[in-house]
């Protein structure tokens, strides 16, 4: 058995202990079952050393920043030769931006939750405590991007907490998504984007996104903002 199918069949394990793959697996592949830095240079500029190995960090921003841009890339740098995992409770990743991002499914695993679900967050915390637990992964992403900030404030500060302790002794790094600021570890790179300027092209009846400016603030290890200008049809 290969090593990957093999990390695989310890996460499905690990998984079922913790009561987290119900009926149906929780998780299925999208097309096939130190820091960390993107490799593209726009987005360097603010990424600095990157996301640190056994931290909690955090890329914030609104609708349309860039946050899952931005988290996209990262994974697919890192899933060119290690696994990364992507927690998305509400279900909203794009296979088709995920593949243009040039994500490499055969090390990519995407753990979906239902919207409808009673408690998507709670399960997708205890997804990612046990994906710390497996020590399987590079990275793991924990998209909050499209959760309203209402629910996020009313997670008990402790989950928070045991999170953070939860990736401390692993060689994974760990980054939320999310829409306001939500906790990192304290050496984990907390980033913030901000649309400045968005150009549109008319096609038709309607438009599309061409150019999109960034303004990404980070504040560990020292403040400082840099204006990122993205082409988004070229990408």
């Amino acid at each position: 058995m290969s090593v990957l199918p093999l990390r695989k069949k310890i996460l499905e394990d690990l998984l079922a202990e913790k009561r987290l793959l119900g009926a149906q697996a929780a998780f299925e592949s999208i097309l096939e079952p130190e820091g960390r830095v993107t490799g593209l240079s726009h987005w360097n500029i603010i990424l600095g050393q990157g996301f640190r190995k056994g931290c909690v960090g955090e890329i914030v921003g609104g609708a349309s920043s860039g946050r899952t841009a931005l988290a996209l890339a990262l994974a697919a740098h890192v899933s060119r030769e290690d696994l990364v995992a992507w927690v998305d409770p509400l279900d909203r990743l794009s296979p088709q931006a995920a593949f243009h991002a040039g994500i490499e499914f055969r090390n990519f695993v995407w753990l979906r939750g239902k919207p409808a679900k009673e408690r998507p967050l709670a399960d997708a915390i205890g997804a990612a405590h046990a994906l710390a637990a497996a020590s399987l992964f590079d990275i793991v992403v924990l998209d909050f991007a499209d959760v309203p900030e209402r629910l996020l404030k009313a997670l008990p500060t402790a989950w928070n907490v045991r999170l953070l302790r939860a990736f401390e002794p692993t060689e994974t790094a760990c980054i939320v998504l999310t829409r306001a600021h939500w906790g990192a570890s304290p050496r984990g790179l907390s980033i913030r984007l901000r649309a400045d300027n968005r150009r549109f092209v008319q096609t038709g009846p309607g438009c599309l996104l061409k150019r999109i400016t960034l303004a990404a603030t980070q504040n560990w290890p020292f403040l400082k903002t840099a204006m990122i200008d993205l082409d988004v049809r070229a990408r």
